[in-house]
Formats: C-alpha cells, structure tokens, sequence
C-alpha cells in the first residue's frame, strides 16, 4: 500500500513538473522574459528536467536580450565558470556588465571579482572596489564582504581594518558566513577592534552555524586552547562534515588521544 502511494505521489509530482515545464516553455516563447529565465533555472538546476546547461544558455541568452537583468548575470557565470560552453572571461565580464547596468546586485559583483583577480581584464583593484560598492549598496552580502577584503588587505584603498569591520558587519548581518567569520578573525587578534576571544567566539559560532567549514574548524582550536575538549571535538567533527581537512584531521587526533 505504502509503496502504491509513493508510486501515485511520484507520477503526480511528475506531472505537475512537465505541466510547469510546458507551460514557462508557452509563456517564455510568447515574449515572458520571466519564464525564460525560470525555464533556464530548471535545465540548469536539472529540477524536473534532464540537466543541460546548453539549453539554459540558450533560454538565458533569450531572456537576457528581452531585457531580464538576472538572466545576463546567470549567462555571464556560465561563461565565467564553462558550464556548456567554453571558458571565457571576457564573454563573461560582458554579461556582468549587462546585468549591473541593469541594477543586478549579483552582475556588479562578479564584475568586481573579474577585477580583483584580472580575469578578462587587467587587475584593477580600484575597479574591483567601485563594483564591490555598487553590489554592496544594493544589498548583495558577498559585494560587502569582498569590499572589506579590499580594506583588510589595502588592496586599491588605504589598508584600514575598521572600514573592514564595517563591511565585514554588513555582510555578516546579511545572512554572509564568511562575513561573520572574517569578523571572528577581527576579534581574534585584535585588529581594528579591541582583542575579545569572547566577540571572535560568537562570530566564529554564527559563522559555523551558517555552514562556513573554517568557522567550525577555528572554533574547534579556540575550544581546544580553552581546554574544553569535548567542545572542541564537536565543532572539529563539523568542519570535517562540512569537507574541511584540518576538521577531519584534528578530531581524528582527538578521537585517537583522548
């Protein structure tokens, strides 16, 4: 009986999948930019339908010259990444550019990254910045961590680790982990801030929480110096859960030297 029902529940899930799938295919050859871009997520997710990323190119491509800003960002990242097409940056810097001139938080982003690193360009830390800036103050967590980084490591602006706070805060209370972790880092040596084990704690722990691997793995050592070994071990056996080697390593140590 149980199996009777799985089965009736998979072939109506089945069907009200190919029924989306159908129907965002009609509106999306009627002109709907939306539905190009929502039809585009499901090839390039693989969610009802058989992955291809060739195909959510094309429909990206599609929604891209209606107008749909999102979809010129999600074009630039499959230039920028390879996927079903092959590498390239400077395709990719010109669907990221699209897409911020279109006020795409995520597009003025990665524009920012292809600066910072000068992939496709030359390396300009100062354009790395403004598009950080921009992204930043259009509410995009990760543009506001990445414009503290700049600040941490005086990259294109005067080294300053109180502005680097300032973003990293930003971030972290967007929902960023590795915003929050970076703010750990602050309070833990005491940059910018004055040094507090108990502050670089609790954004460690938030970062953790968040699914950051290293935020588990430090928070693990700050146990461990503490000697609250038990701690230490959960928050090892996390990192490591979460792919972090040094996770794995030390609470396999501990696991061996209790």
């Amino acid at each position: 009986m149980k199996n009777q029902l799985l089965k009736i529940t998979l072939i109506a899930l089945l069907s009200s999948l190919a029924f989306a799938d159908s129907r965002l295919e009609r509106q999306c050859n009627n002109g709907d930019a939306g539905s190009c871009l929502n039809l585009g997520n499901l090839y390039y997710d693989g969610d009802g339908v058989k992955q291809d990323y060739k195909k959510a190119r094309e429909l990206y491509s599609k929604a891209c010259e209606m107008g749909e800003a999102g979809s010129c960002n999600n074009l630039g990242y499959l230039y920028d990444n390879g996927y079903g097409v092959r590498q390239n940056y400077k395709k990719a810097r010109e669907f990221y550019n699209r897409a911020c001139e279109m006020g795409n938080a995520l597009g003025c982003g990665a524009l920012g990254s292809l600066y910072q690193y000068g992939l496709g360009v030359r390396q300009n830390y100062k354009k790395a910045k403004e598009f950080y800036s921009k992204s930043c103050e259009m509410g995009y967590a990760l543009g506001c961590k990445n414009l503290g980084g700049l600040y941490y490591k005086g990259e294109g602006v005067k080294q300053d680790y109180k502005k680097a706070r300032e973003f990293w805060s930003k971030s972290c209370e967007m929902g960023e982990a590795k915003g929050c972790g970076a703010l750990g880092g602050l309070y833990q040596y005491g940059l910018g801030v004055k040094q507090d084990y108990k502050k670089a704690s609790e954004f460690w722990s938030k970062s953790c929480e968040m699914g950051y691997a290293l935020g588990c793995g430090i928070l693990g050592d700050l146990y461990y110096v503490m000697k609250d070994y038990n701690k230490a071990m959960e928050f090892f056996g996390k990192a490591c859960d979460l792919g972090e080697q040094k996770g794995c390593d030390a609470y396999k140590k501990m696991k061996l030297n209790p």
